[in-house]
């Protein structure tokens, strides 16, 4: 993964059940929600925060986080490195 886009996104796996994606954002990930799915984040490299809703959970390498279907959230990175995590809806099929 490299390049200068604020964000690149690159699939892992794909179930009937979820979906793995890594992520990395040089930019912060706009407030989103997912209405079908639980949606896991492991943070791989960089730091950042995590805002769901109006809490904020600082975060680095090796936090692992969980945001509830329905709750709006966002992770914005922090410093100079980008913020690499690794994604993970469980609940729907996956989308190809």
């Amino acid at each position: 993964i490299g390049g200068r886009e604020g964000r690149k996104d690159s699939p892992l796996g794909c179930t009937a059940t979820g979906t793995a994606t890594l992520h990395l954002l040089r930019d912060t990930w706009q407030a989103h929600t997912h209405d079908t799915a639980e949606e896991w984040i492991y943070v791989v490299a960089g730091e950042g925060t995590l805002r769901i809703g109006t809490a904020e959970q600082k975060f680095q390498a090796g936090t692992f986080s969980l945001v509830p279907h329905t709750m709006s959230h966002s992770l914005i990175p922090q410093g100079r490195n980008p913020l690499i995590v690794i994604s993970v809806l469980s609940g729907p099929p996956c989308k190809q």
